[in-house]
């Protein structure tokens, strides 16, 4: 059964505040890239349509297997064509290359993409490389997806060059197995990038595109540039829940699908984070708070509307918060106003308690 939090006394001040915990204040975002290269992905499906083909001509008698082949290299067909979106919204900065961005990238961003899309995809050699002070390459995951394709691309040449040098049944069903298993790894890497693309427009970011020893390689990356005050405290068994904190973003040019991990980077100093309720007060008013939220800190006192989120044990507030003339510390900075009905107060509280208050104003 749900506790009772009862007020024995009418506030004086005119106001209740419920202690959320401590929160930490994002301070700014470090930005990590990556890309994927949809012309790699077009080459291997255009050669793998090539073995496709002639393997039906030279060797049709297997009708069940090219039936799967086939309907695989037209999946893979349409997913491409997804790729054909136009832009969102119409923006120049990088010129007409744009076909789509998903989420809110400022006049800025845009700038900084166009400044290093050279380095970003010629700059391979490190893991992570540092462009600038709040911006970084995440080649290693680049490189996982490009190696990847390349090894999918030789694999599909190898078959090829097969075709034309087996005579037997068992020799020509194993050719017809592989190219399908290479089919459905060409199609796995695509549907990857397009649920990517398609949380990222939800500002959703795919954990399935980056992998916990990548992730790992990421936070090492943010020790070396970073206090370990303005970083998330996650131990390596709860390392992906950053990305729960994160924000991504998508910006496809020409056939480059860039994507853009912001990892939040924190003020050193805690807050105290409270919700305040109004309640009259023996005078019959109550507190109008500049905000539901108010953030206390050693030297500063915030104001927020966020429902900053918690994850394990840590609560964050990703929104910037603002200063106002109103301070708990003295409430006759904040604006009052006067109750005259009679009244209850019944609220449940963050902890399943209740604020509870059935006191009638006194007269």
């Amino acid at each position: 059964m749900n506790q009772a939090l009862q007020i024995e006394k009418i506030p004086h001040d005119g106001y209740f505040a419920e202690d959320l915990g401590t929160t930490r204040l994002l301070n700014h975002y470090h930005k990590f890239y990556f890309y994927f290269n949809i012309s790699q992905i077009e080459s291997s499906f255009r050669h793998l349509w090539t073995n496709t083909y002639i393997l039906n001509v030279k060797h049709g008698n297997f009708s069940s297997l090219v039936n799967i082949l086939e309907e695989n290299c037209l999946e893979i067909e349409q997913e491409l064509s997804k790729f054909s979106f136009k832009s969102k919204r119409a923006i120049d900065a990088l010129g007409s290359g744009i076909r789509f961005i998903t989420g809110n990238l400022d006049q800025n961003d845009l700038k900084e993409i166009n400044s290093h899309l050279n380095s970003l995809f010629t700059n391979q050699k490190k893991i992570i490389t540092q462009m600038s002070k709040y911006t970084s390459f995440a080649n290693h995951i680049t490189n996982r997806y490009v190696n990847d394709l390349k090894l999918i691309q030789e694999n599909i040449n190898t078959t090829f060059k097969a075709i034309n040098t087996i005579d037997d049944n068992i020799s020509t069903q194993q050719l017809y197995l592989y190219n399908i298993h290479l089919s459905n790894k060409l199609l796995s890497v695509l549907r990857n990038i397009q649920r990517t693309i398609s949380l990222a427009f939800n500002g959703i970011v795919n954990i399935e595109i980056i992998s916990t020893a990548e992730l790992k390689d990421i936070v090492n990356h943010l020790k070396l540039i970073y206090r370990k005050e303005e970083l998330l405290e996650l131990d390596a068994l709860h390392l992906i829940k950053m990305i729960e904190f994160s924000k991504f973003r998508v910006i496809s040019l020409d056939n480059i699908i860039t994507c853009i991990l912001f990892i939040p980077i924190l003020y050193t100093h805690p807050f105290e984070y409270q919700k305040i309720y109004p309640i009259p007060s023996i005078h019959d008013e109550l507190l109008l708070p500049p905000a539901k939220y108010r953030l206390s800190g050693i030297k500063q006192e915030k104001w927020t509307n966020e429902v900053c989120p918690k994850i394990e044990n840590q609560i964050l507030c990703l929104q910037e918060p603002f200063i106002n003339k109103c301070s708990l510390q003295d409430t006759t900075s904040c604006d009052h106003i006067s109750v005259i009905n009679n009244y209850r107060v019944f609220v449940q509280l963050k902890t399943i308690k209740y604020l509870c208050h059935p006191n009638l104003p006194q007269k």
